[in-house]
């Protein structure tokens, strides 16, 4: 709004002094320059998060908001360090959700070469569209890496940490070391048990290896 008159030159002398109208006009010049620009997104999209109100003042380098695409959406997944040097800028992977059905066509835009140390994985960022895609969805996807001869998958919990599985020999509970060759979700695909081996799976009150087990 406009300012209002001095109702006299003491009044005057006194505005002035305080910097007033010198703040007054700096405001009316940043507001006229404003007119000038407009800040358009480079894609249609959804504004999903609002860092500031109408009106409000807004300093240099400060965030306004977060916009996100409709059409094309970023996703973002961890892959042991084999897979990774497969996975290569381009590569096409077919993504399904456990919630909804279809498949979702994801290609490889870029790979960060840091190992996460929480994880081991490298995280790797695949561009993806669909109608039916929401922001923060978990998608899961599938990659061949090559074929393993003479494996198994077990459980992680079924493997210690040295390596050493437990099985069931005639009825006594005896150690035996596996190679772990990939490591899924929640498994292990191993190498080093023979057929017939008989892994304990289940958990049980302390199990020594020699230790006869009786059986229900």
């Amino acid at each position: 709004p406009p300012l209002p008159a001095t109702l006299s030159k003491k009044e005057k002398y006194y505005v002035t002094t305080y910097q007033i109208y010198s703040q007054y006009y700096a405001i009316k010049a940043a507001e006229e320059r404003l007119k000038k620009y407009s800040i358009y997104a480079p894609y249609s999209g959804i504004v999903i998060q609002s860092n500031i109100d109408i009106g409000s003042l807004v300093s240099p380098g400060q965030p306004l908001g977060t916009i996100i695409n409709r059409y094309s959406y970023e996703l973002e997944a961890g892959v042991n360090l084999a897979t990774a040097e497969q996975l290569r800028i381009g590569t096409k992977i077919t993504f399904t959700s456990n919630a909804i059905a279809g498949e979702y066509r994801g290609v490889v835009v870029r790979k960060n070469n840091i190992i996460d140390p929480q994880t081991q994985n490298i995280p790797v960022y695949f561009q993806l569209s669909g109608k039916n895609i929401r922001q923060g969805m978990y998608l899961e996807g599938t990659f061949q890496v090559g074929a393993y001869q003479d494996v198994v998958t077990l459980p992680s919990s079924a493997i210690s940490r040295n390596g050493h599985v437990l099985l069931l020999q005639d009825d006594v509970i005896q150690s035996k070391t596996v190679e772990a060759i990939d490591f899924l979700t929640d498994e292990v695909v191993v190498r080093g048990l023979t057929e017939g081996d008989q892994v304990i799976l289940n958990n049980f009150e302390l199990p020594v290896v020699g230790q006869k087990v009786a059986l229900n």
